[in-house]
């Protein structure tokens, strides 16, 4: 909710304007404060949409008119835009009325999406965001990792970030759809989207999708071992687009995957990496946690000690102070704790030396855990009777007694 100073001049404006065009007293709480405009892609469709509101607010009715024209006349198919220009018209020709409440449409379930999605569309622009953070999940990128996306589902907002020499840089963030009943998939059909550190795992073939589909398909890898553990069921999630007689759909509309327009996902599509050139992770939260880029700096290297702790033990052949780094609670794809501590102390039998080195390093956090981990490389062991290169993934997590511990270890 905007603050007090900002709901007050808001309401003060509404007064006026609401005189001459009643029908957007709700869509002035919502709306941005003077001047404040992105810069990002001013001439994309959704700036050009809040810059329509932004006259609105300043009572240029006329040129927030010429606005929505050019904006529908470019993306016809954008119908919150469609719908913002029919109530223009109504209160040009002195019909005042609320956004979309028309008694033709009232109680149109259609109309009630769009009110949502300007809603959420439109909190973007009220909230500044804060160059100098980032979300707190992207504590550590491999080389590999050359973008990573990142969703926060109370925002209904998508962020795309590059990895560059200076960490990771925001590339743009876009409007996205998530599952018809919101957040927390754990059941098969229960049509919501799942919250996880997840990666794309391929593209599919737009000739082969269904138009629901729009102009492409990036399955993303849920269920994940985590899940997997916590019993949650379900496949075929993905980031995909829109029906080709639609701009966007309504903020709660898929079956569980995230939906963009068509024309963003085409535009994101060769940031969207799998196979040997890299894996994009596709990271969903509820609600992100931005934090200064010296705090994630600071959680980063906590965690590397612990890795290069866990290292230094493994490579020392000490078996006992190597799996004081795992969880009583820990679990591979095959084996709970005690068969892993048992094939481990077997298998240092035989051991004169190990050698392990880990390469494209990632550390991500888990959203809405805190305490867990997600870290993935590619591991190269080396030993007197094995030597092997694989992708491995782990899952590190804050127990009670402060320590950091893994609970799960698997193919990457």
């Amino acid at each position: 909710m905007a603050s007090g100073r900002l709901t007050g001049k808001l309401v003060s404006n509404s007064v006026t304007i609401t005189k001459r065009i009643a029908g957007f007293a709700i869509i002035l709480i919502l709306a941005v404060t003077s001047g404040f405009l992105h810069a990002e892609e001013p001439n994309g469709v959704e700036p050009r949409l809040i810059k329509a509101i932004d006259n609105i607010n300043h009572e240029r009715i006329d040129d927030a008119l010429v606005d929505v024209q050019d904006l529908i006349k470019n993306t016809p198919q954008f119908d919150l835009a469609q719908l913002v220009y029919a109530d223009l018209l109504m209160a040009k020709a002195g019909m005042p009325r609320e956004l979309g409440l028309s008694p033709a449409i009232t109680g149109n379930s259609r109309v009630a999406s769009l009110r949502d999605e300007a809603r959420v569309r439109w909190r973007r622009y009220q909230e500044k965001m804060d160059d100098a953070k980032l979300p707190d999940v992207l504590l550590q990128l491999s080389p590999r990792q050359k973008t990573v996306v990142v969703t926060d589902l109370s925002r209904s907002r998508l962020y795309l970030y590059e990895n560059n020499a200076d960490g990771p840089r925001l590339l743009a963030d876009f409007y996205v759809t998530q599952g018809k009943n919101g957040k927390g998939k754990n059941l098969e059909g229960d049509s919501k989207t799942p919250l996880g550190t997840y990666f794309v795992t391929g593209s599919l073939d737009t000739d082969k999708l269904p138009d629901l589909y729009g102009t492409g398909a990036f399955p993303i890898d849920y269920p994940n071992a985590w899940d997997r553990r916590q019993g949650n069921t379900g496949h075929g999630i993905w980031l995909h687009g829109v029906p080709s007689n639609t701009y966007s759909r309504a903020p709660l509309d898929t079956r569980g995957c995230l939906a963009m327009s068509n024309s963003e996902l085409d535009a994101i599509k060769p940031f969207l990496h799998t196979g040997n050139t890299g894996v994009t992770p596709v990271i969903i939260g509820s609600k992100l946690n931005w934090v200064s880029t010296a705090e994630i700096e600071r959680q980063a290297a906590e965690l590397n000690r612990q890795i290069d702790q866990w290292l230094k033990d493994w490579r020392s052949r000490d078996v006992d102070a190597y799996l004081k780094h795992y969880s009583r609670s820990f679990s591979s794809d095959t084996k709970n704790y005690d068969v892993w501590a048992k094939h481990k102390k077997r298998v240092n039998q035989h051991k004169r030396f190990i050698d392990v080195k880990l390469n494209d390093l990632s550390i991500l956090r888990y959203p809405d855990q805190s305490d867990m981990v997600v870290v993935s490389y590619e591991q190269d062991y080396r030993s007197n009777n094995f030597n092997s290169v694989s992708k491995k993934r782990q899952y590190w997590r804050k127990e009670s007694d402060g320590q950091w511990r893994i609970v799960y270890e698997g193919r990457g």
